[in-house]
């Protein structure tokens, strides 16, 4: 930990958190004030701590913390996340992370636990990560620079929980998309984890097509598809050992990365709503995106009595305004054409949205010359009858 150790200097800790670091690093040019630390060095240090304050700014508030180089802060979760994975994880005497990365699922989910075990095949993220744990004082984390799955398959313990987080790039690091791809496998390995413990929860691919990866993962009890801000970021899968019953779905939305309390909805897979389709009303809805990607759209939309503009349209409509809708609203202000939006939008401002609709929202954008807007927007879809329309619509604001 030689070169580690000079990094925790107070002067380099400072100059990483410092305004100067910030704007050399956005210049594109990073020189080191300091003779025994290299330009890249310093350089993945201040892009780390960069990053942290957004993604994990828990982390970033304590000084000390060590920053990894390559993807693996890109691919970690995100603080709001791994709470997450905390809250739906068992508690108990033993778990163990298989692939350990960065270490931000370890440090949430050792919380649950007596004792935790860390496995990571990289020697220099382990070390990273090790040192993090005993920076923020969790003393009941073992970690090892080793093959987690061999580890737990080889071993004579038995586990209360296991994590695993395949790694979703091949030996070229190009993106690989089907479970059996990433590494570990876990398709393969599962049968044998799942002999070593009760439950088994692996972390995957926004993009994955949720029913494919059921049907490779029998016993799953729960998938929960995990938002922040509007975007997806993870689908968890909790496999249980002998399981048989239908998967529940949840779908867990974070205002913001600090937040600890999602807005969760949750629904049973396979499970038919049945939805009411109608005309656009005084307001048009679109869910959150985790709530499509989790398949509980129409659900959570009709427990509010929402309809729906089309089978294919994943817009809702009600002339009643709901507050704290997971998702966003607009009020419908008239039904467009281009020949009006230079009379109804003077500045040519409003941003586009486009669904199940003959022309996406960037050639809308482009075709009716319009600037982004915060507030004003034009819906572009298709509706019952299959007739295309494009609304000028307000987004409502909640405090």
């Amino acid at each position: 930990m030689g070169a580690e150790n000079t990094l925790l200097s107070d002067d380099i800790q400072d100059f990483v958190r410092s305004d100067e670091a910030a704007r050399m690093l956005s210049s594109g040019i990073v020189k080191s004030p300091f003779p025994d630390v290299s330009p890249s060095a310093l350089s993945v240090q201040i892009k780390g701590f960069l990053k942290s304050k957004n993604k994990l700014p828990r982390l970033s508030s304590v000084r000390n913390i060590l920053y990894p180089k390559g993807i693996s802060m890109e691919q970690c979760s995100g603080q709001a996340a791994s709470f997450y994975k905390a809250s739906i994880a068992p508690h108990g005497a033993l778990g163990v992370d298989i692939t350990g990365g960065f270490g931000v699922d370890a440090m949430a989910l050792s919380r649950n636990f007596s004792r935790f075990r860390y496995f990571e095949t990289d020697r220099e993220l382990a070390a990273v990560a090790a040192h993090n744990f005993a920076v923020m004082g969790l003393d009941n984390i073992t970690a090892a620079c080793a093959d987690g799955v061999a580890e737990v398959a080889g071993g004579t313990d038995n586990y209360d929980f296991i994590f695993a987080d395949p790694a979703r790039r091949d030996a070229n690091s190009s993106r690989v998309y089907r479970i059996e791809d990433c590494t570990p496998d876990i398709v393969s390995c599962s049968t044998g984890l799942l002999e070593k413990s009760p439950v088994l929860m692996v972390k995957l691919s926004p993009m994955l097509d949720i029913h494919s990866a059921l049907a490779s993962l029998p016993h799953t009890r729960e998938v929960h598809t995990v938002g922040v801000r509007g975007e997806v970021r993870e689908l968890l899968f909790v496999i249980s050992r002998g399981y048989e019953g239908p998967s529940e779905l949840f779908s867990a939305d974070f205002a913001y990365e600090q937040d600890e309390s999602p807005f969760v909805f949750k629904g049973v897979y396979g499970q038919k709503d049945e939805v009411f389709f109608s005309g656009y009303e005084k307001y048009v809805y679109d869910v959150s995106a985790t709530l499509r990607k989790s398949g509980l759209a129409d659900a959570y939309a009709v427990s509010l009595g929402l309809r729906k503009l089309h089978p294919h349209t994943w817009l809702y409509t009600s002339d009643v305004l709901y507050d704290g809708f997971c998702g966003r609203v607009f009020r419908v202000e008239a039904p467009v054409g281009k020949k009006d939006l230079k009379k109804l939008l003077p500045d040519s401002r409003a941003s586009v949205i486009s669904r199940n609709y003959p022309a996406t929202a960037e050639s809308l954008r482009r075709s009716f010359g319009l600037k982004d807007s915060a507030d004003m927007f034009l819906i572009a879809f298709r509706d019952i009858n299959n007739k295309n329309i494009v609304l000028l619509s307000t987004r409502q604001k909640f405090s």
